[in-house]
Formats: C-alpha cells, structure tokens, sequence
C-alpha cells in the first residue's frame, strides 16, 4: 500500500472536511450501471492510537474506520459498494436505482454538515495542522452523482473501482 495520505496528522482529534470521488459498477440483475458519486466525509484521526474515522456527510450515514486513513478510506469505499449493490438488486430497474441514489447521495444531517464546514473554515484559514493533502476549492461545491447503463459486455466488473484519493476541501 502506498504512503498514508496523512502520515503527520497533528492535532489528532480535530475534524478535517474531505471532498471524494467514487466510481464503480454494479450489477444486478436487471441491468448493470456505472456509478459516481461525489461526496464529502468529516475525518478525525484519534489521539490514543492513530486509528481513523470516517464520518459522511454526503452520503450522511456513511461511516467506516481503519488503522490508518488509508484504510479508513478503502473500508468507506467497500461499505459504499455493499450499500449500492444491494440496493440495486433490491431496485430491481435502473429508473428505481437512479432515484434512490439521488435521496441517497443528497442525504445528510445538520450535524455533521456543520462539522464539515467548521473544518472549511479551518482549512482556509491555515490551521496549524492542517492535513497536507491536494487542496480542492468547495466553494459553491455541492454533491452529486450519475449513473449510466452498461450495455457492453466487453467491460469486465472485477477491479472495476475508480475511486480517486480524498482532498482536503478548502
């Protein structure tokens, strides 16, 4: 695995917003789709152990956790393609999955959206501390989503996942 993305995190404990990109397949059984969703996550790095945790804000509801954010954030993605394969074979078409990932992604509870955009304002500030990842702009920054319908059968499921690493948003 490739160096953590905040191997010197300090302060632990404080929360730091990230903007995410997801891109995988699903196939169920009526239709196979790609799909992307760009969401937002509070992390927090705990002071005892260094372990991460992963808050969404959207998709709210999401969490995961790991050893590192490197692991907290391949863990995210694994939980987010769980909840998505088993809704679209629950869907059963792709007007019904489409519909769901839309209430879904835009899903989130007011908590942790101020979390997020308490950690904005800290990042745009130069926190001491502040993760030194890629800076991505979150100005008028809203998230979204798409799913489109795979026809061909030349595209090959099995490490399908183009997930692009987190970005502290700013």
């Amino acid at each position: 695995m490739k160096e953590d993305l905040l191997p010197d995190w300090d302060p632990k404990g404080e929360a730091w917003p990230l903007l995410f990109t997801y891109v995988n397949m699903v196939d169920a059984e009526s239709f196979r789709a790609t799909v992307e969703i760009r969401g937002a996550l509070v992390a927090i790095i705990h002071p005892a152990d260094g372990s991460c945790w992963l808050d969404g804000v959207y998709p709210g509801g999401t969490a995961a956790s790991g050893m590192s954010v490197d692991d907290a954030y391949a863990n995210f993605r694994e939980f987010l393609t769980g909840i998505i394969q088993d809704m679209a074979d629950d869907c059963g078409t792709l007007a019904a999955f489409d519909e769901w990932m839309r209430t879904f992604v835009t899903s989130t509870d007011e908590t942790t959206l101020g979390t997020w955009r308490d950690g904005v304002l800290k990042v745009r500030s130069n926190a001491p501390g502040t993760p030194l990842l890629e800076r991505r702009d979150s100005e008028g920054w809203t998230p979204d989503f798409a799913v489109h319908e795979v026809t061909s059968t030349a595209i090959v499921r099995a490490g399908y996942d183009r997930s692009l690493p987190a970005q502290i948003a700013a």
